[in-house]
């Protein structure tokens, strides 16, 4: 009689890399980078502010930057986004209004923006730049983050008038965002502007844009 001996081998598991173990130690760190990044680039701008000035605002390692985002450029976009800006704005107007006040709350949500979240427009300002760069590390990601907005915004807006979005709508959609930015902008250089009249009329220039176009009435024919 013949024994089989079976050896049993105890597998180890591979041990965490320095950067999962700062990552499992600190588990809040994404979000304070989020937030740190909004920060430091609204103050110093997207080239001057390196991962380590961002990693130092919000009290991490900085190698955790490259563990959860894989780099400066992405994190910036997410940030970006997590700020309740462009399509996550457009979804709490959704949310919130009726689609024959999406205009009038586009331009109301504007305004709020510029008060409270003024670093936002600061980073949309930069991230924009980025996207008419054509060697941009984030200029495609950019590109086509606004165009899904520009579209997103060119429903909401076809639908106060209960009607598919046209050509036409995106076009508005597209003076509707650039003008808003611009006065956010404005408002941001010159703190005695007043944004709450120009978005005012930016509103009655889309809500006038918006209505069905008028058939057109045949023309009298001239007496003899």
């Amino acid at each position: 009689m013949t024994k089989k001996i079976i050896q049993t081998t105890n597998k180890r598991k591979a041990a965490p890399t320095p950067a999962k173990k700062r990552a499992i130690s600190q588990p809040d760190a994404r979000e304070k980078l989020l937030a740190a990044t909004r920060q430091v680039i609204a103050k110093d701008g997207f080239s001057e502010a390196s991962v380590k000035a961002i990693a130092r605002k919000a009290g991490v390692n900085h190698g955790l930057v490259h563990y959860h985002f894989g780099g400066k450029e992405q994190m910036l976009l997410e940030s970006f986004v997590q700020g309740n800006y462009g399509l996550e704005g457009m979804r709490e107007l959704r949310a919130k209004w009726l689609p024959k006040d999406y205009v009038r709350g586009a331009c109301a949500m504007t305004l709020l923006e510029i008060k409270e979240q003024p670093d936002m427009f600061r980073i949309g300002a930069q991230l924009s730049a980025q996207s008419l760069l054509p060697g941009a590390v984030l200029g495609k990601q950019v590109r086509k983050y606004m165009k899904s907005a520009i579209q997103e915004l060119a429903e909401l807006l076809a639908a106060t008038h209960n009607r598919k979005p046209t050509k036409r709508d995106v076009a508005i959609a597209l003076v509707l965002n650039g003008g808003a930015s611009a006065i956010a902008h404005w408002s941001l250089r010159d703190p005695t502007a007043d944004a709450t009249a120009a978005l005012s009329v930016l509103e009655e220039i889309i809500e006038r844009a918006l209505l069905p176009e008028k058939v057109k009435t045949p023309s009298r024919k001239k007496r003899a």
